[in-house]
């Protein structure tokens, strides 16, 4: 099945920022933060309360910190605009002046969103960044840091227009985000 067969086959999707003040896109992050994969690949997210998800959810570019709800874009479609997952991206711990990615779907949400919407949303980073910055090159550098064993996000983030980069000295995988594989890998999928 070549990409653009494969496209008509799944649920198109966007991001949109959460609204903290929408009791069901509080509860959906809730169960998305609260699912057995996201505790067992994201540990900082543990013991989060009502204040925190706010908080979370109220982040959209301030300091560049973006807290993206995954959503289906198809209006006919019953999940139509309910937070599917989540994609946040922030500034990075390992580099100065580095973005860093971090994501995860509802429990029981269509397989296939993550990626699409991935890409979406560094976009739309780009965007918010070019915009507040004025510039556009070098392009902002963004980062995913992966566990070895967490085979699922190595093909999300690959899938994104990531590469591996072996100049980190750290215990997971870091890919760096080629912003041109990304716009060739949404050319192909029909997202450009």
């Amino acid at each position: 099945m070549n990409p653009t067969e494969e496209n008509l086959s799944k649920p198109k999707v966007t991001v949109r920022f959460f609204n903290s003040n929408d009791s069901e896109d509080f509860v959906r992050l809730k169960e998305i933060v609260e699912s057995p994969n996201v505790k067992k690949w994201m540990a900082d997210l543990r013991g989060m309360g009502p204040r925190h998800y706010r908080d979370w959810m109220d982040e959209s570019g301030q300091y560049n910190y973006y807290t993206f709800a995954v959503v289906l874009a198809d209006p006919a479609h019953p999940l139509y605009n309910k937070p599917q997952g989540f994609i946040y991206i922030y500034p990075s711990d390992l580099e100065r002046g580095t973005l860093e990615v971090s994501f995860a779907k509802h429990p029981g949400a269509p397989s296939g969103l993550i990626k699409p919407a991935l890409r979406v949303a560094l976009l739309k980073v780009a965007e918010y960044y070019a915009k507040k910055t004025g510039r556009t090159n070098p392009p902002l550098k963004v980062i995913a840091e992966i566990e070895p064993d967490n085979e699922p996000s190595r093909r999300v983030v690959w899938g994104a227009g990531f590469e591996e980069d072996e100049e980190y000295e750290e215990d997971n995988d870091i890919y760096v985000l080629n912003w041109e594989r990304l716009k060739e890998i949404m050319r192909i999928d029909g997202q450009l």
